[in-house]
């Protein structure tokens, strides 16, 4: 009997790579979504040096799980990035 997957591989590979802790340009598909995952993690050196170098950041950018990155400032704590 053959059965269906009951996740879909590419959906998970993709949350896998985003989900952990990458050095940039490794997995990000833009320095926007590399933004967001410093956001999350509270490495203000590296959030510091893209707002320096990049200046078309886009700070609006919503990810694929509809976060940006004043949301994963506030969601963890990280009130001295606002």
């Amino acid at each position: 009997m053959d059965c269906e997957p009951l996740f879909d591989k590419e959906l998970v590979d993709d949350f896998l790579k985003s989900s952990n802790n990458q050095s940039e340009g490794e997995y990000y598909s833009s320095s926007e979504e590399y933004f967001i995952d410093c956001c999350r993690g509270n490495y203000i050196e590296d959030i510091k040096q893209i707002l320096e170098t990049e200046p078309e950041l886009d700070l609006e950018y919503v990810d694929n799980n509809i976060n940006n990155c004043i949301h994963m400032v506030a969601a963890n704590g990280h009130l001295q990035l606002f």
